[in-house]
């Protein structure tokens, strides 16, 4: 029995020593992978960052050289019989030309808006005599329906008025 007890005991000891170094390893792995995870994270971070910033100076690259390429382009043009299409010659006058162009349909807009302006106060009486012509029409409706309902002469003329609104007789309610 002693030599089991001392077996036991043993193994006892070589248990919770490869214990404790199992644990200590453990937890000093775990710190390990936790700062490698952060410093992935930052360089990941750091990565996508210049990642983005590359193809933005690519993008940036590639339309200075197409600019390059149209004032060339521009600079042939204005240095030979060559034309840019048969009404221009390069695109300075084709962008003169939709300047003139955009200043005319502007000049236009301005016109129209000023004769909307200044028919508006002839627009807003006409919608006023629509409206009470409406009013009119209604009354009438209705004393078509009370005449119907033989109501008396008195209501109906207290229901309307005659007005005279620019040289208009208009019946109002």
């Amino acid at each position: 029995m002693k030599k089991l007890r001392r077996s036991y005991q043993e193994l006892e000891y070589d248990f919770n020593d490869k214990k404790h170094r199992f644990e200590k390893i453990s937890s000093g792995m775990f710190a390990e992978k936790a700062r490698l995870k952060e410093e992935f994270d930052i360089l990941q971070e750091e990565w996508l960052s210049t990642d983005s910033r590359y193809f933005e100076l690519l993008v940036m690259n590639d339309l200075a050289k197409m600019k390059l390429e149209k004032v060339k382009l521009e600079d042939s043009y204005q240095a030979s019989e060559q034309r840019l299409s048969p009404d221009f010659q390069g695109f300075s006058q084709l962008y003169e030309s939709k300047i003139v162009h955009q200043q005319s349909l502007s000049k236009t807009l301005r016109k129209q808006l000023r004769k909307i302006q200044s028919n508006e106060v002839y627009n807003s009486q006409q919608t006023q005599i629509f409206n009470e012509l409406w009013k009119f029409l209604s009354v009438q409706v209705n004393l078509a329906n009370c005449q119907k309902s033989h109501l008396s002469e008195n209501v109906l003329n207290a229901v309307t008025k005659l007005q005279v609104i620019n040289g208009t007789e208009i019946l109002s309610l």
